[in-house]
């Protein structure tokens, strides 16, 4: 039922008169003739406040209604928001992925492309150093050569040598029984004799290896007669000490004397040069750590060693593997292998000379026996090289 607005019920004349069954204009209900306009009044105001809880009921039904609508939308517009989320969160994780893939893709290929630069920068220095060594050997052979020419030039020292050569090793004898008896008769000390070994082999030392550091120890201090620091590319790479004895007899002394000098000046090698040698022992041989060598093939032997100590300074080697590479290098020399290379080295060094001062037929015979030595001596000392460097490298047995 409409409710009457209340400008209306206002205008409504307090008391009025109804005819026989007269309706309210407002409801179109009978009027009853003995209500008063009071209780008109009430009976409207009762109908109004009947109406109005009516229509109060219906909006608070209604508004349950749509709020329950606006709800019902609110929960779905976030399950397709937290779904939207959801795949841009997932769509960010995917690029992430590809990105670090892409990462490590493009950090595997720079490796590999610096490994295949470096394997070529190891390939160029190869190649150089080969390159080097061909030229080395080239002028070498160049060097041999011309020391022939001019060997050729002076027959007289050339036969002189040739005999030197022939009688080597008797001289040697000779020459210690003949120091013996010196030393007897002018009755003079042991260090005034090696004084005298000891300038040679300093001269020797400065002739063969001019970039090196070689001094000699003044008499009265400390220590070994000489001193060597091998230099290369301006750097110190090791020590060698050197002591040099002229005595008839062999001392096992001369050994501990020099082992202590080296541990004093922490050098790398030790080198006695003497002409007496331990029972069993000739020309070369290595006591407790120590390198015993005739003069006559010392400087062939630092050649050696001085290599050795280039190649493992060159190599950055700890101190243990230098020690390791030490020892064998030590055995090597100490071995039959060994004393064969230097024999058969004399050997052809003797036929050089012999070839000298011998009478040929031809140039062109003597030249070809005179290269084919050479070549000889090239692969003895490629040999001696070999060696060195499979004991450098560990590659040796």
């Amino acid at each position: 039922m409409d409710l009457a607005p209340q400008s209306v019920i206002d205008r409504l004349p307090i008391e009025h008169a109804h005819g026989d069954k007269e309706r309210c204009p407002l409801c179109d209900q009978v009027l009853p003739h003995d209500l008063s306009a009071e209780e008109l009044q009430t009976r409207l105001r009762d109908k109004e406040r009947e109406a109005a809880g009516i229509a109060e009921k219906r909006l608070r039904a209604q508004l349950e209604v749509d709020q329950a609508a606006k709800i019902e939308a609110v929960k779905k517009q976030a399950a397709a928001d937290a779904a939207a989320r959801e795949k841009v969160v997932r769509a960010e994780a995917k690029s992430q992925a590809e990105t670090a893939l892409q990462a490590e893709i493009a950090k595997a290929n720079e490796e590999k492309a610096k490994a295949i630069q470096e394997k070529d920068s190891a390939v160029e220095a190869a190649n150089k150093l080969k390159a080097e060594e061909e030229e080395h050997t080239k002028r070498a052979i160049q060097e041999a050569l011309q020391q022939q020419r001019e060997a050729l030039e002076k027959e007289s020292t050339t036969a002189l040598h040739r005999i030197q050569a022939q009688e080597f090793e008797k001289t040697q004898k000779l020459q210690t029984q003949l120091e013996v008896l010196k030393r007897q008769l002018e009755q003079r000390t042991a260090g005034e004799l090696g004084e005298g070994a000891e300038i040679d082999l300093y001269e020797a030392l400065r002739e063969n290896f001019e970039g090196d550091r070689i001094t000699r120890i003044k008499k009265g201090q400390p220590g070994a007669d000489i001193r060597h620091e091998v230099v290369h590319n301006g750097q110190v790479c090791g020590s060698i000490i050197y002591d040099s004895k002229n005595h008839g007899a062999w001392r096992g002394s001369f050994v501990e004397k020099l082992k202590a000098d080296q541990l004093a000046d922490e050098a790398d090698h030790a080198v006695l040069t003497t002409s007496a040698f331990p029972s069993g022992a000739h020309q070369l041989c290595v006591q407790d750590g120590v390198l015993v060598c005739n003069p006559a093939r010392v400087v062939e032997l630092i050649r050696i060693i001085r290599d050795h100590i280039i190649d493992t300074y060159r190599l950055r080697l700890s101190a243990h593997e230098r020690g390791t590479k030490t020892e064998a290098l030590y055995k090597f020399i100490n071995s039959d292998r060994c004393q064969q290379l230097m024999n058969r080295y004399e050997s052809i060094a003797e036929d050089l000379l012999n070839l000298d001062v011998s009478e040929v037929k031809t140039h062109e015979v003597t030249w070809k026996k005179r290269g084919q030595l050479i070549r000889d001596s090239q692969k003895v000392h490629g040999d001696f090289r070999a060696e060195v460097d499979g004991i450098v490298d560990g590659s040796a047995g």
